[in-house]
C-alpha cells in the first residue's frame, strides 16, 4: 500500500493577489443548483479555522444510493472517480458514463445540495467535505480507481487523494486534474459576498459558464448563483500552501484559451508528485472542457485511466 510521505515545506512562487476585496464567509441555506456550468474561481473569503479529525475507518457507511452518479452495470477493472466543476452536479459527466466501455466504470461524484442531494445541506469548507467524502467513497475506492477533478473537482479530488494516503488507505491509480490552478498557487478570486448577483452572472456568461439568456432574468439569479457561491467559499477555504507531492503519477490538462488558468500555473501540478507528471494543453480549450463542444478531454481522460488498468491487471 502507498503511504504518503511529508517531506519540508518549500516556499510558493509569489503571485499577484487578486484586487477584489476579501469577502466575509457565511453558511447559505440549501437552494437549487444550477443546471448550467459554472466558474470554479474561488472567492477571498477567509474562513473559520476548522480541526480535521482523522475518521474511524471501522465506521465507514456504504454509499448512499442518492451521494454519488453512476450507470455502471457490474465490475470493471478500474473505476473513474469524476468530480464536477463549482456550482456543477454529477450530470455533467452523465455522457461520460454513456461513452465508457467494458473495462471502465464511471463513478460521478453528487456533492450535497443540488440534484438527488438536494435537501442536504451545502459545504463551505474544504476539509469538512473531504471528510464527509471519505466514508461515502470507501466502497468505490475499494478497488483500482483513477481520480478526475475538473476546475474545483480538481482540488476537491487532490484533497481527497491526499487525505486518504495520510490515513493509509488506497491510493488512486492515478490522479487527473483539468482547468484549475496547482494548489500551492493563489488562483483567482471572486469576493461573493461583495459582488451582485448580476455581475456575477455577467462573469460567469464571459468565461461560457452561465448562459447569456439567465441575465435577462435576474430574478432567478439568486437561488440560481447560491451553489456557485458556496462551491467558491469551499474554492477559498484551502489556504494551505505546503507541498507534499503524491506517490502517484499526476495529469494536468488545459485548454489554450482558459481565461482562469496560466499555462505556468498549470504545469506547476508537477511539483505535486513522485510518480510521473504528464501536462497536455489542449488547443482552443477554454475553461469548461468538461462540456466543451469538440473537446478531447473525455478521450483523453478515458485513455489514461485504461492504461492504468491495464498496468495493474500486468
Amino acid at each position: 500500500m502507498t503511504v504518503l510521505t511529508t517531506p519540508t515545506p518549500t516556499t510558493p512562487s509569489p503571485i499577484i493577489p487578486s484586487p477584489i476585496i476579501p469577502s466575509r464567509a457565511t453558511a447559505s441555506p440549501t437552494t437549487p443548483s444550477p443546471t448550467t456550468a459554472a466558474t470554479s474561481t474561488p472567492t477571498a473569503t477567509t474562513p473559520a479555522a476548522t480541526t480535521r479529525t482523522a475518521p474511524n475507518t471501522a465506521a465507514f457507511s456504504p454509499t448512499r444510493p442518492d451521494s454519488t452518479a453512476s450507470d455502471s452495470t457490474g465490475p470493471a477493472p478500474v473505476t473513474l472517480v469524476c468530480f464536477h466543476h463549482a456550482g456543477g452536479t454529477a450530470s455533467v459527466f452523465r455522457e461520460w458514463r454513456k461513452h465508457a466501455g467494458p473495462e471502465l466504470a464511471v463513478h460521478a461524484v453528487q456533492l450535497p445540495g443540488r440534484e438527488s442531494r438536494m435537501g442536504e445541506p451545502r459545504h463551505t469548507d474544504l476539509d469538512t467535505l473531504v471528510e464527509a467524502l471519505l466514508p461515502e467513497l470507501a466502497p468505490v475506492l475499494a478497488g483500482p480507481h483513477v481520480f478526475f477533478g475538473h476546475s474545483m473537482g480538481a482540488l476537491v479530488a487532490y484533497r481527497v487523494a491526499h487525505r486518504r494516503l495520510e490515513l493509509g488507505l488506497r491510493a488512486p491509480e492515478a490522479l487527473a486534474v483539468a482547468s484549475y490552478v496547482a494548489p500551492h498557487l493563489d488562483p483567482v478570486r471572486i469576493a461573493v459576498d461583495e459582488v451582485s448577483d448580476v455581475d456575477l452572472a455577467t462573469h460567469l456568461c464571459d468565461i461560457d459558464g452561465l448562459r447569456p439568456e439567465l441575465l435577462r432574468r435576474p430574478d432567478w439569479l439568486g437561488p440560481l448563483l447560491a451553489v456557485v457561491k458556496d462551491d467558491l467559499r469551499v474554492c477559498a477555504s484551502d489556504r494551505r500552501r505546503e507541498i507534499v507531492p503524491l506517490p502517484i503519477p499526476l495529469h494536468a490538462f488545459g485548454g489554450t484559451s482558459d481565461p482562469l488558468v496560466t499555462p505556468a500555473q498549470l504545469a506547476a501540478w508537477r511539483e505535486h508528485t513522485t510518480a510521473g507528471f504528464h501536462l497536455v494543453h489542449l488547443p482552443g480549450g477554454g475553461h469548461f472542457l468538461v462540456t466543451q463542444r469538440g473537446s478531447e478531454m473525455r478521450e483523453r481522460v478515458f485513455d489514461l485511466a485504461l492504461r492504468r488498468a491495464r498496468a495493474h491487471a500486468a
